[in-house]
């Protein structure tokens, strides 16, 4: 009997948060999230889905992808969440090449999520990956590359011995390029994708294969 008072509290204080508690529903979702690099400002557009009152998001900012500083915080109501986001970034190193770039989003109860990384080439020239999603692979994942222009690249994924396993050519645009992996006839176990071109070398990530 107390249970079940104690349920209807809940319901009657906070139906939002108990149906996100309950289904298992993530609060806070990054539905979508990119940066552009501009002349004077790097711009970051993000969109969200909020299944609570209000959610804290942090910006953050890093120069070698793994130390990252918030350069901006604020809170958003759910009805917020429901129109795209937007910033513009102009502290930005102006000598960095590479800016990456990532949201911290927090809900009531204190919960934490981080959203992808993207990455922008600002006085540099190159290719750089920004993301794999999912990073453990059960048959698709898509990967996340900014690139300083219009080039061709090949993605290919090694094993630890160095033997190729999955190869794919790519038509990079200028800007964020999302290139879609199907993995699904690679045997479990970890591995490294590779993104190479001609003028600029190769970029690597390490992912899980289920």
């Amino acid at each position: 009997m107390k249970t079940v008072l104690l349920l209807a509290a809940l319901l009657l204080q906070s139906p939002v948060l108990l149906k996100a508690q309950i289904t298992g529903e993530v609060p806070v979702k990054i539905s979508s999230f990119e940066a552009i690099s501009g002349h004077q400002f790097n711009s970051l557009f993000w969109k969200t889905a909020c299944c609570i009152d209000f959610a804290r998001f942090e910006i953050q900012r890093s120069y070698n992808g793994t130390d990252y500083t918030t350069i901006n915080t604020f809170s958003a109501s759910s009805f917020r969440c429901q129109s795209p986001f937007d910033f513009a970034d102009s502290t930005a190193n102006p000598l960095a090449g590479h800016v990456f770039y990532r949201l911290k989003v927090g809900d009531i109860d204190g919960r934490v999520y981080n959203s992808k990384i993207v990455a922008v080439i600002s006085n540099g020239k190159g290719v750089e990956i920004n993301s794999l999603v999912p990073s453990v692979v059960s048959t698709t994942t898509t990967l996340s590359i900014s690139s300083s222009e219009n080039i061709d690249a090949n993605i290919s994924v090694i094993n630890t011995s160095g033997s190729p396993l999955f190869t794919k050519t790519a038509k990079l645009t200028k800007g964020l390029n999302s290139v879609e992996l199907n993995l699904e006839a690679i045997p479990s176990g970890r591995y490294w994708l590779i993104v190479r071109n001609s003028k600029y070398g190769s970029k690597t990530v390490q992912f899980l294969k289920q």
